[in-house]
């Protein structure tokens, strides 16, 4: 007789566990020896495949997907909306894609030139970047890699950088239609998937060239796992089966240990993956082994970057230090120099919260990456949101509905998140900390759809065509208010359009005059923004008019043309150059309310002027 499929299944699995581990290790004593390690590299990324391989060979034969397909009663449309959804993301988020929709960031600039280290580190001079370290703000390196595969795959500019994010920004809505579909219904999920896809907000952050939506996305990925799992855990229950799915817990802890290496906001998913896990178990939805091979999995994708942390802890805490509203400098920023802890905890908790409660009704972006004068979420959007979250807690209270679980997840994933990155952070709300729970405020909308849908339709239960009109008057209306906020309202100006037009003026001077800046402290050439996109080009810094004089002999010398760019504020040294030096062409550049924002001088340098001025310098006798 033969020996039955599954022990024999079992035991084949252990040998991919095993070149799990062995891979695993040797990829760690790689990179102790050499970061960048091209083979530690590829031995870490092996090993994460071997687990994939373990998990899928342990689950051969239990036809988990087929019966996932059936359990979540899985049809053409929500294969069609999946890719409505993620094609109408893309288009909306790489639509005028460039450098002045946004204007460009410093922190984009730091990590463009970051991935272009990563690209050619002999290119700039500097040492190779390592993968598994951190640089810029503390933050891992290995995402800068990431990047520079954008600027290989679309172009060394900054809309080529900035096409990753939008690509992992359109991943989001399809993450959320999931989430939404699988908790509650394709009415919720549909909902979920378009509130997130035209929202202004989650635009936005996907047009830039940061981390922060890549992590936003990762810990949506994570959460449609969850609920794959447990949309198959309900089924076994039904049926008094047990269907193995360990790779639905490997492919989560991959994503949670890989999420690691990106924003630091994705240590929230870190956070959220043991009360997730401990509610999977504690329902009957996941068995000690799925635990363990989800564990095991974020191990094996984190356990280079521990490393790092290991040996260099202040890169662990630096941050979460600076941003901590406990610390002894985050509570006299927030309250004023006079306040301690634990005398003003209450009142400072208490302004926190009302802060943060405030951006999920009329509040906007206080960080300095958007605009606080723009609501986040227009006002359809947050009377489902609210509406949703009242409904969900609803359910996470009762012990008998189907949406108890994914009531608890989702409800867990924003309280958390509200918490750790908004009312024990300063300067809140602030944007790329609260992005992190941002698709759950959508799935939230989507949770009221499905609801006033389902009501609708057992109170008008032949009126089809006027439930789906109003649909589309309502779904209309928010795609047009968020379209309108963004691609018109903000786009009439930023805090950042004088760095970016002064950077892109400078690269084009570049080419042929000699560039000075006076900004102050206001705009240095060493802004992240300005090296970007200037690319490496000649120019400088001055003081002030003073210093400009000091540098003209060599200029005369030279016969290049010069440009000397002032920031307004600076117009009085830009004046005395101009007195000085007659003859040249002033410019005033005007922001877009009419007030002047910067002035340039372009002044054509004669060579010939070296030598008279050495005979008036003979004539008196120096």
């Amino acid at each position: 007789m033969d020996p039955p499929t599954v022990p024999t299944r079992r035991r084949r699995w252990w040998a991919p566990a095993g070149a799990t581990v062995v891979l695993g290790a040797a990829a760690l004593v790689a990179i102790a020896r050499r970061d960048p390690s091209w083979g530690g590299t590829a031995l870490w990324l092996a090993s994460m495949s071997s687990a994939v391989v373990a998990a899928v060979v342990h689950d051969r034969g239990s036809g988990w997907w087929r019966r996932f397909v059936r359990a979540a009663d899985w049809r053409w449309i929500d294969t069609a909306a999946l890719i409505v959804l993620t094609a109408v993301a893309l288009a909306i988020r790489v639509h005028r894609l460039g450098p002045t929709l946004p204007y460009v960031h410093g922190d984009e600039g730091e990590m463009g030139l970051l991935a272009r280290r990563a690209l050619d580190a002999s290119a700039s001079g500097a040492r190779p970047l390592p993968v598994f370290g951190t640089e810029f703000l503390d933050q891992p390196t290995l995402f800068h890699y990431l990047q520079a595969g954008a600027l290989a795959a679309f172009g060394d500019s900054i809309t080529g950088l900035r096409l990753l994010s939008a690509g992992f920004g359109a991943v989001a809505a399809p993450a959320v239609y999931l989430i939404g579909r699988l908790g509650w219904g394709r009415v919720a999920g549909t909902a979920a998937g378009w509130l997130l896809c035209v929202s202004h907000f989650h635009i936005h952050y996907s047009r830039i060239a940061l981390n922060n939506i890549e992590s936003s996305s990762s810990i949506a990925v994570a959460m449609v796992l969850v609920l794959v799992a447990v949309t198959l855990g309900r089924a076994d229950a039904r049926t008094s089966s047990s269907t193995p799915r360990v790779t639905i817990f490997v492919l989560l802890g991959l994503t949670v240990g890989v999420s690691q290496y990106l924003y630091y906001g994705s240590r929230l998913l870190l956070l959220l993956m043991v009360p997730m896990l401990l509610v999977l178990l504690g329902r009957g939805l996941a068995r000690r082994r799925d635990i363990g091979a989800a564990v095991g999995a974020a191990i094996v994708a984190v356990l280079p970057l521990v490393r790092h942390y290991l040996l260099r802890p202040a890169s662990l805490t630096n941050r979460t230090t600076g941003v901590s509203v406990l610390a002894t400098a985050g509570v006299a920023h927030e309250l004023g120099s006079g306040a301690t802890l634990p005398h003003d905890l209450l009142r400072l908790l208490a302004r926190q919260l009302r802060r943060n409660v405030a951006f999920f009704i009329d509040s906007g972006d206080h960080s300095a990456f958007y605009t606080a004068d723009v609501p986040a979420f227009d006002r359809v959007t947050l009377v489902l949101f609210w509406l949703g979250v009242v409904l969900a807690l609803g359910s996470a209270l009762s012990r008998r509905t189907t949406t108890v679980v994914p009531a608890r997840l989702v409800l867990m994933w924003i309280v958390l998140g509200v918490t750790l990155g908004g009312v024990l952070t300063i300067d809140s709300p602030n944007g790329p900390r609260l992005l992190m729970i941002v698709p759950a405020v959508f799935v939230f909308g989507g949770v009221s759809s499905q609801y006033l849908w389902n009501a609708a339709c057992r109170r008008w239960p032949s009126r089809r065509s006027a439930r789906r009109g109003v649909v589309a008057v309502v779904a209309s209306t928010i795609f047009f208010t968020n379209w309108n906020r963004y691609f018109v309202d903000y786009d009439r100006g930023s805090a950042l359009a004088r760095t970016t037009e002064i950077a892109m003026l400078i690269r084009d001077q570049n080419r042929s005059h000699r560039v000075f800046l006076i900004g102050g402290d206001a705009l240095l050439v060493a802004n992240g923004a300005v090296r970007f996109i200037t690319d490496g080009g000649d120019q400088s810094d001055l003081a002030s008019a003073d210093d400009f004089e000091t540098r003209f002999p060599e200029l005369l010398a030279s016969g290049r043309p010069v440009v000397v760019i002032a920031l307004a504020f600076r117009t009085a040294d830009l004046e005395r150059i101009r007195l000085a030096h007659p003859g040249g062409t002033l410019t005033t550049y005007d922001d877009p309310e009419g007030r002047p924002s910067y002035l340039t001088y372009e002044l054509v340098v004669d060579a010939s002027r070296v030598g008279s001025r050495a005979g008036e310098a003979a004539a008196h006798g120096t």
